[in-house]
């Protein structure tokens, strides 16, 4: 009988961009980052910033919106609870403030600025601010 070596290793964020690429599922994911965050797998900003980023990526193209308004407030609640995960991040809570201000700026070049303006009026969650100068958050 042969014994097979396992070899286990801590979540890092090649781990993290493996998990995207191979097992990616939107709730279990976010779920997974905000765990891999409280404890410290991801470290510095620079990581943290790419992990957000690309599950940020993956969130918008695997969920179906059907406004600015849904997509502005998916993208808040998700980048509060991960700021809350680990405040002192910055990048993390940066990281989602860019991915509304890209939403935003998309959303003007296609001629739908009133619409972003009027989702950031009726459902940005108390405490995220927006990165924009036009916006009063």
């Amino acid at each position: 009988m042969t014994s097979q070596m396992v070899t286990l290793r801590a979540p890092d964020l090649q781990w993290w961009l493996d998990h995207l690429d191979t097992a990616f599922a939107p709730d279990v994911s976010v779920d997974l980052f905000v765990g891999a965050l409280k404890r410290r797998s991801v470290k510095g900003p620079e990581a943290a910033a790419i992990a957000t980023a690309q599950l940020f990526l993956r969130l918008i193209y695997a969920h179906p919106f059907s406004s600015i308004g849904d997509l502005v407030n998916h993208i808040s609640s998700i980048g509060t609870e991960l700021s809350k995960a680990v405040p002192r991040e910055l990048a993390v809570r940066n990281m989602a403030r860019r991915v509304i201000g890209i939403i935003r700026e998309e959303a003007e070049n296609n001629g739908m600025g009133d619409l972003f303006q009027a989702a950031l009026e009726t459902g940005t969650p108390p405490g995220f601010s927006c990165p924009c100068k036009e916006c009063r958050y």
